[in-house]
This record gives C-alpha cells, structure tokens and sequence, in this order.
C-alpha cells in the first residue's frame, strides 16, 4: 500500500513538471509584461481607416504609433509622448473631416512599421509594444480643439527660448526657456557675397552689388518673440519663411550679419517656432508636468476633448 502511495506521488510530481516545463516560457512573458505594466492593454478602435502605400489597412489608433516612433523614440518622456499621440490623432482627424478613411501619402506623416520596430526593438518587442497600448489607451480618443473646433496642432523641434507667434488665436507666443540647453539649439551657416546675391536673385528677383549687401538686408521680427517676420531685401519685402526656405536654414528665428570677405546666418532652435516644441515638451515632463498641461502651455485656451469612436 506504502509503495503504491510513493509511485503515486512521484507520478504527481512527474507530471506537474512537464506542465510547468511547458508553461514557464509563457509565465515569464506574462509576468514581465505585468511587472512593466500592471496589465496588458488592448487600445479601442476608432473606426477610422488610414490605407498605407502597400495597400495595408489600419484603425487611426493602431496608425499613431507608427507615426509616434517616426517622430520620436520610446525612450522620450511619457507625458510627452502622450502629448505627441493627440497631436498626432487630431492632425489626422482634421485631414480626414468627415470622412472615415485616407491615405498614408494624404496625410504626409512620417510613420514606420510594426515589422520594422519588431526588427528594431528585438526582444523587448512585446514590453515596448504594450508599453504603446498603454499610452494610446490613456489617451483614447483624446483630441485637442479650440472653440470646439479641431486645431492645426503646430510643433517643432527645438524653439528659440520662446514660440512664434501664428495667426490662429491660440498660437501665441509663450515660454520655454529650456530649450537653449539643447545640444543642436545653435546653427551657423556661411555664405560668400556671392553665394547671397544669386540666391536672392533667383528667390526674389533682387540684384545687389557685393559692397552694398549688408546694408540692403534688413531683418524684421516679430512683435513678442525673436521670430523673423519680414525681410527687407532692397525695396523688395519678403516673408521670413520664404527667407529661410531660401538659404536653407533650420529655424525661423535668424540674424544675417557680415563676417570677413562674407555673410554669416545665425539660427536659434529648429523649425517654424510655431506650436509645441518637442524638446521644451520633454524637459517640462522632465520635472513633472502631464501631457494635458504640457498642451494647454502650448496651445493657448485649448481644449482636450475625448471624441466618440
């Protein structure tokens, strides 16, 4: 009877190692899932169809992330990457009106794929791709609007110390000092008299003589902000943006001065100034701000509004 009970047991014991055997691979996954997240997220679908140039389909909230990790890498801050997320979704609900499907090239998003960030993030795929659901769900369906209209949700890169001024109301100018400690925040770009006297012929249809260039650039900013306005180019006036296109610069606040035999641009930040800036974004969730102020600082009077599916 006494060995009749042992071989019992020890088929027990046998057994229930086989099955953990095969299990453990599983509960390992799970439980480094659950201890990055507390759960594993499924993102509601939105009903809204963005068509990728191989023809693939895909709901707008299985679409942002691919934009997301275009823009930005998943090591950046949460709060602003969520800030990025509803940038993102109201720019393509904006595009799309009342339509419910368009085009990847319609829209003229950077995105990649989830087989590239597969190939890219290796091992950690699963962590990082739940780690996704989570702040797509957190923010579901979460859009910015003004006056209970969409916005046109500017950003750029990196800002002068202050945003630029649009003509939409709530692209005001307004503070984000942090961003003069970005590595790449200065640029400095060289041209001799005559690089500057073609490109301004052929931008502007201006012919200046070498001696007297300087003296027919004037630089005009804007009112509340280091932004460039205008252009002065002898009687002609152009915009500061077309100014930049022009010489290739990298932001829209800029100063033209002259420096030996030629001309010297110098560019604080990157990009229009205009919106949110991602930097400023990254080091205001740095010290502890959650996407929502993160936008409304940026977004004068803006609304976060959760928009049904």
């Amino acid at each position: 009877m006494g060995t009749t009970l042992t071989y019992r047991k020890s088929i027990l014991c046998m057994t229930a190692m086989i099955i953990f055997s095969i299990l453990f691979p599983y509960i390992v996954t799970c439980a480094k899932i659950r201890s990055d997240t507390g759960r594993i997220y499924t993102p509601k679908l939105s009903g809204r169809t963005i068509v990728l140039n191989d023809g693939v389909k895909l709901d707008m909230e299985e679409f942002i992330p691919c934009v997301l990790y275009a823009m930005l890498p998943y090591e950046y801050e949460e709060e602003a990457l969520k800030a990025q997320i509803l940038i993102i979704r109201t720019y393509i609900m904006l595009k799309m009106g009342q339509n419910n499907e368009i085009s990847g090239s319609e829209l003229g998003l950077p995105y990649t794929t989830y087989a590239d960030l597969e190939k890219e993030w290796g091992r950690d795929y699963e962590k990082l791709y739940n780690y996704t659901n989570k702040l797509i769900t957190n923010t579901e369906m979460q859009v910015i609007k003004y006056e209970g209209q969409l916005i046109h949700p500017y950003y750029h890169e990196i800002s002068e110390g202050t945003t630029c001024e649009g003509e939409q109301p709530y692209l005001k100018p307004v503070e984000s000092s942090m961003d003069i400690s970005a590595d790449n925040y200065l640029g400095i770009t060289y041209f001799t008299k005559e690089e500057v006297i073609a490109r301004l012929k052929d931008g502007c249809g201006v012919e200046l003589k070498p001696e007297e260039l300087i003296t027919k650039i004037t630089v005009n900013k804007c009112e509340n902000s280091n932004y460039v306005k205008t252009v002065s180019v002898g009687e002609a006036v152009i915009s500061g943006e077309d100014f930049m296109k022009m010489f290739s610069l990298v932001s829209g606040s800029y100063t033209v001065e002259e420096f030996a035999e030629g001309i010297k641009m110098v560019s604080k930040g990157i990009g229009s100034g205009k919106g949110l800036s991602l930097f400023g974004a990254k080091k205001m969730a740095e010290q502890g701000s959650g996407y929502m102020d993160i936008i409304r600082h940026y977004y004068n009077g803006a609304e976060i509004v959760s928009e049904k599916p």
